[in-house]
Parts: structure tokens; sequence; C-alpha cells
């Protein structure tokens, strides 16, 4: 790993170089941390070309990782932020009300603790109809379904036809949830991204490509 240092007008922005066993060069932005993979025998001189002709795109994203920047009573929610306010209260429950997310619970329950319970049980009322309803519109169901957190994707289908979907999906607008599932789902007839993949996909949803962007996280690659 190289960690070097960017200057466009008046930012300094520090960004990290991995050198890997591939063919092609990539960058995004992980945690408000510029990344760079470049393959093992690429010449600096041609980095350093590339990432200077990515300087307007690197500013906008960055721009961008501010705005997805939330205060500690706030969250994303169906690609909005929302606010959110904890109140003590004999069980645990949770409501949304004038644009705000109340979230109730014991005295004895810590607020992280209320927080991380909200989130999974919202996540199962809004995302298992979306998948069920997209079961439906492609014919296509997996073995198994389970909503987990999930740090570097959206969803997973594996091998045996098990499906897992990240609950931070409650995060992204529903159409971006639909095409998720859809993804998900076609991988049970192809487990791969082929072209037959996405035609297959798009033969479901036309937009697909609209809706991979209704997310807060839409700039997060570039590649």
């Amino acid at each position: 790993m190289v960690i070097k240092y960017l200057k466009i007008n008046d930012l300094v922005l520090a960004y990290t170089i991995h050198f890997e066993a591939r063919r092609s060069l990539s960058m995004r932005f992980r945690d408000e941390q510029l990344v760079v993979k470049a393959p093992l025998n690429m010449p600096l001189k041609v980095l350093d070309d590339w990432i200077e002709s990515k300087k307007e795109w690197i500013l906008r994203q960055y721009r961008v990782q501010q705005t997805l920047n939330l205060n500690e009573d706030e969250m994303w929610f169906l690609n909005k932020k929302i606010k959110l306010e904890y109140h003590e209260a004999a069980q645990f429950a949770y409501m949304i009300s004038d644009g705000i997310l109340h979230v109730y619970h014991s005295k004895r329950m810590r607020r992280e603790n209320a927080y991380l319970r909200m989130r999974l049980d919202m996540a199962e009322k809004i995302i298992l109809p979306i998948y069920h309803s997209m079961v439906e519109n492609t014919g296509l169901q997996a073995k198994s379904i389970s909503i987990k957190s999930m740090k570097r994707s959206w969803g997973r289908c594996d091998s045996k036809q098990h499906i897992r979907l990240n609950e931070r999906l409650i995060e992204c607008d529903i159409r971006f949830i639909e095409y998720v599932c859809v993804h998900e789902l076609m991988h049970l007839k192809h487990m791969n991204h082929s072209k037959q993949f996405y035609v297959s996909i798009e033969n479901v949803l036309p937009d697909y490509q609209k809706r991979r962007r209704m997310t807060p996280y839409q700039y997060a690659y570039l590649t």
C-alpha cells in the first residue's frame, strides 16, 4: 500500500494505492477515504496521469461524501435523511411522525441496542415484502432468504440458492431495493454478471440502470 496526496484547488486529499493482481484501474471512496486499486506492474507515472485525469470526478465524489455525513440524531431512510428521537417507555416500539423517527425503549436498554433492534425490525418489514413481490415478478424462488448486516454488498446469492439481503437497504429508495432483489434472484439462473444476466434483469426491470443510482451511495464506485 502506498499513501499519496492530491491537490485539487484548495483541497489536499490523502489517498491510498493498493497494487493487486488485476487488469484494470479502479477508485472509490470508502469511509470517506479515497482508495485506488492498480495492477501490480502499473508504472507510477501512468497511474499518476490517470488519477490527474480524474480530478473532477474525485472532487465531485468528495463533495458527495460530505453530504453523506450524518449527525448523531440522523439516519438515512428510503433515500432521505430522517431525524431520530429516543424516549424511555415500558416496551420497545418505534414510529415515524412529522418526519421524525421516534424510538421507544426501556431504561435498561442502551440507546445503541434500541437503534440496532429498530433497524433490523424495520428492514424485515420493508425488505421482505418487496422481495416476495419480486419473486412473483420473476418466477424465481431462493431456498432461503435472510436479512443481515453486511459491509461490502447489498445482497448475496450463493451456490446453494440462499439469498442474503443487507439491512442497510432501508436507507435506499424502494425502487433500488426492488432492483437488488431482482439482481440476487437472477443469480439463481446466472451465477455470474454476464450480458445475459443483465438482459434477464432488464426483462423484468427495463429501467434497472436508473434504479441502481437510487441510493445515497450512488457515486461510490468508479472503474
